[in-house]
């Protein structure tokens, strides 16, 4: 499980760098079994796969569009659109690089207080 120990840009920069660069590898599943995951949109590895190839919708025929892998994400970006709830939980949405340039095509996060730590839970992908 993908868990970090304080919520801070450093730690959020390595979740966002390894979501993007799981997804870019086409690993599905290998995300999904690292990730909780709102069963609100009841994930599976076709789906987002799906979801991601079409741009952000979910139709079965593959698209054409593909994650790339990328080695750093602005830390200005992910300290301007990280949200502190009052609940304890914070939420980040971040945009992904597709076929080599960076999209408006957003993942969103929550990250929830789990004993000593935070656990990583994937949201929504649209584009925003």
């Amino acid at each position: 499980m993908l868990m970090i120990k304080e919520v801070n840009t450093h730690n959020l920069k390595v979740v966002v760098l390894h979501i993007i660069n799981t997804l870019s590898q086409l690993k599905f599943k290998e995300l999904l079994d690292n990730l909780e995951y709102d069963e609100y949109y009841n994930w599976t590895p076709e789906l987002l796969e799906n979801v991601i190839s079409n741009y952000g919708f979910p139709e079965e025929s593959l698209g054409e569009y593909r994650i790339s892998s990328i080695s750093d994400y602005n830390e200005k970006i992910i300290s301007d659109n990280i949200i502190d709830h009052e609940d304890g939980t914070y939420s980040l949405d971040f945009e992904v690089p597709l076929n080599g340039e960076m999209s408006d095509l957003t993942i969103s996060i929550e990250i929830r207080k789990s004993d000593n730590s935070y656990k990583i839970v994937l949201g929504n992908i649209r584009v925003m």
